[in-house]
Order: structure tokens, then sequence, then C-alpha cells
């Protein structure tokens, strides 16, 4: 059996692009995992612009159990979750593997609305 010109190429040009779609699924997950981690340092220098629950207790003098606004002297706290996102994604060649997730949170003063401090959770 030979093989023309037309069948060469024809089998040459599948090659290439059964490896171009093998080749793009792992720079694809590499590409999403490189967004998660850009993603996260936003959220972590957000996180950074206002102090954690422990820092706001003690710059003003405060029971961690017993919090009240600075400005207004309210003793509720309403927490408003900001963002949800992956937590130290693992690369797969076929998938990402997605275990944990952090959620990021702001506290609002229920009397005058004022962002007391922000945290970080992870599940």
């Amino acid at each position: 059996m030979t093989l023309d010109k037309d069948s060469i190429l024809l089998i040459a040009v599948a090659i290439f692009v059964i490896a171009f779609l093998l080749a793009s699924l792992p720079l694809k997950n590499w590409l999403e995992i490189k967004r998660v981690k850009e993603k996260e340092l936003g959220w972590v220098k957000w996180l950074n612009e206002k102090p954690s629950r422990a820092e706001y207790c003690e710059i003003h003098k405060q029971d961690p159990d017993k919090i009240s606004c600075d400005f207004c002297g309210a003793s509720r706290q309403l927490p408003s979750l900001e963002m949800v996102i992956t937590h130290q994604p693992k690369f797969g060649v076929f998938n990402n593997t997605f275990d944990r997730y952090s959620h990021f949170k702001t506290y609002i003063c229920s009397g005058c609305g004022t962002d007391l401090y922000r945290e970080r959770y992870e599940e």
C-alpha cells in the first residue's frame, strides 16, 4: 500500500490537530490555576486594607466576644460575604481539583454601617 501526497498531508494534519487538542488541556488548566492565584492575591490585598477581628479588638481595647462599633457604640455586626474563591487548587491534566474554598467577609456595624473588620474563612 502506497500513500499519495494528499493522504500523507491529511494524516499529518490529523496528527497535528490531535496533538494540539491534547496539549491545550494542560495549558487551559494551568491558566485557570494562574487566574485563581491572581484573584486570591487581589482579595488578600482587599483583606489587608482593614483590620482583622483580633486586630480591631486590640486597636480599640475591646473584648473579642463583645465588640462594639468605635463610632456609634452599636454592639451588633452584620457579616457580608464579599467573595468565595477556591483555595490551593490542584493542577490536573484533564481537570483541576478544588478541595477547599476561601470566604472573604466584611463585618459592618448595624447602627451606622461602618466597615469594622474583615476576615477570611476556609472550608
